[in-house]
């Protein structure tokens, strides 16, 4: 059925951005179950990185993402949903949601999410010297 068909989409395309995340980026925390959560969402934490700090390098790639949780975008204070989730304070502020639409695929996922993983690593490097 389409709807089964486009979820089993969006899965495989977020699978492989947290592949391609993962690459360089071997501390990533994936804050929910990888196996068992929405197929068109990820919501990864970045220990040691302010989240918000993230956004607008990613933005200069052309990458879209948001900090914390959905309910709790754009504010100041660590995401109640993420620390309820058992989060600490530090992970949850650490935390970006990435999205995948129903015409994503795995091509574009690996391309987009190595230039995340670079663009992410840079800042850690930037972070730590």
């Amino acid at each position: 059925d389409e709807q089964r068909d486009c979820a089993r989409r969006m899965r495989e395309a977020a699978n492989c951005f947290l592949n391609e995340i993962k690459s360089l980026i071997p501390d990533v925390v994936c804050n929910h179950p990888e196996s068992e959560c929405l197929p068109n969402t990820l919501s990864l934490s970045f220990p040691g990185i302010d989240g918000r700090l993230l956004l607008p390098a990613l933005d200069t790639e052309g990458i879209s993402a948001s900090s914390g949780s959905a309910c709790s975008s754009g504010a100041s204070l660590p995401s109640s949903v993420l620390r309820a989730c058992g989060l600490s304070a530090e992970l949850a502020r650490a935390s970006l949601r990435f999205s995948f639409g129903r015409d994503s695929n795995v091509g574009a996922a690996k391309r987009v999410g190595a230039r995340a993983a670079a663009t992410i690593a840079r800042i850690y490097k930037l972070a730590n010297a």
